[in-house]
């Protein structure tokens, strides 16, 4: 006689049995004499009626299964609840000409709206997507001209980042009637009524016209001029995946171009900023990628840069341009616990932001005038962003937040010491935040390599006996580092005890240039192994156990997420692959795939294909494997990670899974790369993973 769990598990292996059919092919390719099967290569036809079929199927399916979750409804009114207490949401903040130019959303909005403050401190209302045509269409990407007189605005459809640029007076609220088809990325050029922006062949995200080619251009009072691209400037070698690019800097005296790819280490050249409207750009060569430098800026004839050649962790040196020749360069600042992240600069400084383990910031400023470095002595702790407001005054924007505390706006003067709250402060009571503690260790990994590993749990509820619900969450790309964040969607979650962690792995840029090489393209495993390393550590030590343990990865961590749970299936007992890279062998060969070689690597070199192939989840989904629970999403739209790479991996798991656990695929129609198209869709979209989660890892709360 069966016992009524055997027969509860019958019932829980049928009800994810009949998922939507997902045929397989003989569909393969061959890289240097090994054989790599594709079988739903069919899925690539994002156009055909049968594979839209197969993902509304796939959603339709989804939602169905989500209308049964426990939870859902009630995060989703947290959810909604806790958007509230921030009862102004500040975006993207601009000063032109004493003037702020602004993004403000109110909890009731569902849009961030475009806003203009004059000098006297009174608001107006410039632009809401909302209202503008019938809310078709977003406001991917804006610019305001130095006088503040003229924005320039990216209207995009839903989920796309390549749409059309509009231009609009600033004092009558009105179009102009200039219109850029297929652009996107609209810069103003300093003390200039011109903007360069970027012109695609397609807005369509699953053409291969949208993302190569792409051609620099100039607009200037109507005139529409090519710049840079790989057709207009032959000598430069731009190969057809690269991105062109033209900086111009307020007080310098020479613009440099790049040519630009996913990788840090710049490719750039010089020419005098008076050059650019002469008709002939006598483009110089600034360096090479093998210089490793990852950022210039220009003021005067010096170009300051940063380079992690010799130092992992940042050198900035001075070179001067005397003639148009480039001098003999001289270290200005060397860089040893902290990893340089970036340069901006004021009036009268030059600042060197920095990261600490990924976890806390620092920054120095350099005296343009003495040359002196000291320490910014803003009173704040935690992740401090800096950004001057322009080159004409030392005022600044301070930005400071922490995984316990929210993100805030204050004002500080970099010549005075002045510091106050800024006029975009806002007033936070949190119920229960003082009982939000953060942990910060390291871990060992499988090589014996110590990882950064962030722990943050609400003490009132944390008991270090195994039995917390745990989120752990990682990404491991491009040399960006997992920094310190306030989210008041996770407040539910740790309400309920579970215990949320953040994973800092190779791949990253926490510690240096040497961390970001340690899991890229044929090293790529250490992302993954240090993230199923964090796991074990976080079972280990009993903040969890591995049937109460889920992980996430987004985007470019799908392959992170996608390996771990191929690798460990036994770890984890859900997983959350969010618009995830999970079918990296064929990723160059989708929209977004050429930029992105430079970091995972090609299959045309046969050292790459194999590194590719091993970190390509897809490939390693077997057969009759008990995998985790799966809540796999995608955007239809989604011009960075193609709806076939998630979809695939979903299609094999399904197939495969032995655990008889759901396998989900969520398709979103109106978001893209970001999420929901609006804040109630990402605010759902968020209570559903949430929901997701709990049910897995066995919450029995409300």
């Amino acid at each position: 006689m069966k016992s009524i769990f055997s027969l509860l598990l019958l019932v829980c292996i049928s009800s994810y049995a009949q998922y939507p059919a997902s045929p397989m092919t003989d569909s393969a390719d061959t890289w240097f004499g090994k054989k790599y099967p594709d079988p739903y290569r069919w899925m690539e036809y994002l156009e055909k009626p049968e594979t839209i079929s197969w993902f509304k199927a796939q959603d339709d399916y989804t939602n169905k299964v989500i209308n049964t979750m426990p939870l859902v409804q009630t995060l989703y009114n947290e959810n909604i609840e806790a958007d509230k207490i921030r009862t102004v949401k500040y975006g993207s903040i601009v000063k032109k000409n004493g003037e702020y130019f602004f993004q403000k959303r109110l909890p009731s909005q569902q849009k961030l709206r475009l806003y203009m403050m004059d000098k006297k401190g009174g608001t107006q209302e410039l632009f809401n997507p909302e209202t503008y045509a019938s809310g078709k269409f977003e406001l991917n990407s804006w610019g305001v001209s130095d006088d503040g007189k003229t924005l320039a605005l990216n209207l995009t459809e839903p989920g796309k980042e390549i749409g059309n640029i509009y231009l609009m007076d600033t004092r009558t609220k009105k179009f102009t009637g200039d219109s850029i088809l297929n652009s996107s990325s609209p810069g103003w050029l300093p003390k200039s009524n011109r903007f360069f922006y970027y012109q695609h062949g397609s807005s369509d995200v699953h053409s291969m016209d949208a993302t190569l080619n792409t051609k620099l251009m100039l607009f200037d009072h109507g005139k529409k001029t090519e710049i840079l691209s790989a057709s207009n400037n032959t000598n430069l070698g731009i190969l057809p995946e690269e991105y062109p690019s033209v900086y111009i800097f307020p007080n310098g005296n020479y613009m440099l171009a790049g040519r630009e790819t996913v990788e840090r280490n710049a490719q750039l050249y010089y020419a005098p900023v008076a050059e650019l409207t002469s008709g002939k750009i006598n483009w110089k060569p600034f360096c090479t990628r093998a210089d490793k430098i990852t950022q210039a800026y220009v003021r005067g004839d010096n170009v300051y840069a940063l380079t992690v050649k010799d130092n992992p962790s940042g050198d900035l040196y001075k070179y001067a341009l005397t003639g148009g020749m480039k001098a003999t360069p001289v270290k200005i600042f060397s860089a040893r616990e902290e990893v340089i992240q970036g340069l901006a600069a004021s009036n009268n400084y030059l600042y060197v932001n920095s990261n600490v383990k990924g976890i806390a910031t620092s920054t120095k400023k350099l005296d343009l005038k003495t040359g002196a470095v000291s320490d910014l002595p803003v009173p704040l702790k935690g992740m401090v962003y800096a950004s001057p407001w322009d080159e004409e005054s030392d005022d600044m924007d301070v930005v400071s937040t922490s995984w316990t505390d929210p993100y805030n706006h204050y004002d500080y003067n970099a010549s005075n010491g002045k510091f106050a709250k800024s006029v975009f402060y806002t007033p936070l009571q949190i119920p229960g935040i003082g009982d939000l503690v953060s942990e910060e260790v390291d871990i060992i990994s499988h090589d014996g390599t110590k990882v950064p590993l962030s722990i943050v749990y609400d003490k009132t509820k944390f008991k270090k006996d195994g039995s917390n619900i745990c989120y752990l969450d990682g990404y491991g790309a491009y040399g960006m580092s997992s920094t310190p964040y306030f989210s008041f969607t996770n407040l539910a979650m740790l309400r309920r005890g579970v215990v949320l962690a953040f994973a800092h792995i190779r791949g990253g840029g926490e510690l240096g240039e040497d961390w970001h090489l340690a899991g890229f393209k044929t090293t790529k495993a250490n992302t993954w192994k240090d993230f199923i390393a964090a796991g074990e550590y976080l079972v280990n030590q009993k903040y969890t156990s591995s049937d109460r343990l889920a992980g996430t990865g987004t985007s470019a961590g799908g392959i992170l997420i996608g390996r771990a749970i191929t690798e460990r299936p036994d770890l984890f007992k859900a997983a959350i692959p969010r618009v995830g890279c999970l079918n990296t062998l064929r990723l160059e060969f989708s929209p977004n795939g050429p930029v992105n070689v430079p970091e995972f690597g090609t299959v045309k070199i046969e050292e790459e294909a194999k590194a590719l192939a091993e970190m390509d989840a897809l490939s390693h989904v077997v057969k009759g494997v008990k995998y985790p629970a799966m809540l796999i999403s995608t955007g239809f739209n989604d011009p960075r990670v193609i709806s076939w790479s998630p979809g695939k991996f979903a299609a094999a798991v399904q197939n495969s899974t032995a655990s008889g656990l759901p396998v989900l695929l969520k398709v979103n129609y109106a978001g893209g790369h970001f999420g929901g198209a609006n804040v109630n869709e990402y605010l759902k979209d968020d209570a559903i993973e949430k929901a997701f989660i709990l049910w897995q890892c066995g919450y029995k709360g409300d």
